[in-house]
């Protein structure tokens, strides 16, 4: 039987997108990369009914707001696949 870490250690890692979206923080690059490590990261998004695939997005711990994903407004713009349709049950 195949363990959590078999399945991670051979899986196709999600890509991590850059797009603009309700809720996103906006910041530059440089910001970004001031923060500490502690205070950012990239968590998993795309959902069916948004229309999307799986796939990454930065996120950001600020005082002002809590956690929030990210838009780097300097950087190119990646939006995320669209969700493939959804099973058909038989």
């Amino acid at each position: 039987m195949k363990t959590f870490m078999d399945i991670a250690a051979n899986a196709t890692p999600l890509e991590l997108h850059n797009y603009p979206g309700r809720g996103f923080q906006h910041m530059t690059l440089a910001r970004w990369r001031s923060l500490p490590s502690s205070c950012k990261g990239s968590w998993l998004e795309g959902a069916r009914e948004h229309g999307q695939g799986p796939h990454r997005v930065r996120i950001a711990l600020t005082p002002d707001a809590g956690l929030l994903p990210v838009f780097l407004v300097d950087e190119e713009r990646r939006d995320p696949r669209p969700a493939s349709p959804a099973p058909v049950a038989a």
